[in-house]
């Protein structure tokens, strides 16, 4: 009985944290409205106040230069690069092209085969 209770709560436990924690996700723009951080763009005008449009990226990219991912806003993470990408707990947060990258709590969204991560030393 006391190993099905502790089998119990280490499940429940699990679940929470899955479930609960890391990143919020990154608003989608209403129509006519700017895209957020990590957002689709053709141009700096179709990104909210202070994003710039990365158009390197497929479907252009919604980024700013930051310290730490307070700096990004709801949904932001600030990259090892400092900048601002769309944050993530799985690839299907992220748009068509691109995945969930890096290491919690602080993954983000980048185009699909790319990785942000510093590589190992000694490599």
């Amino acid at each position: 009985m006391k190993k099905s209770i502790a089998i119990s709560t280490i499940a429940a436990v699990v679940l929470m944290i899955a479930c609960g924690g890391g990143t919020p996700p990154a608003q989608e723009p209403t129509a006519g409205a700017k895209s957020p951080v990590g957002g689709e763009c053709k141009a700096d005008a179709d990104c909210s106040t202070g994003l710039t449009c990365d158009t390197g990226d497929p479907g252009g990219q919604c980024q700013k230069k930051c310290d730490a991912s307070g700096d990004c806003g709801p949904g932001g993470v600030c990259s090892d690069e400092k900048k601002c990408y769309r944050g993530c707990q799985a690839d299907a947060d992220c748009r068509t092209g691109y995945s969930c990258q890096g290491k919690e709590p602080a993954k983000f969204c980048d185009v699909a085969g790319e990785s942000k991560e510093p590589e190992e030393k000694g490599k």
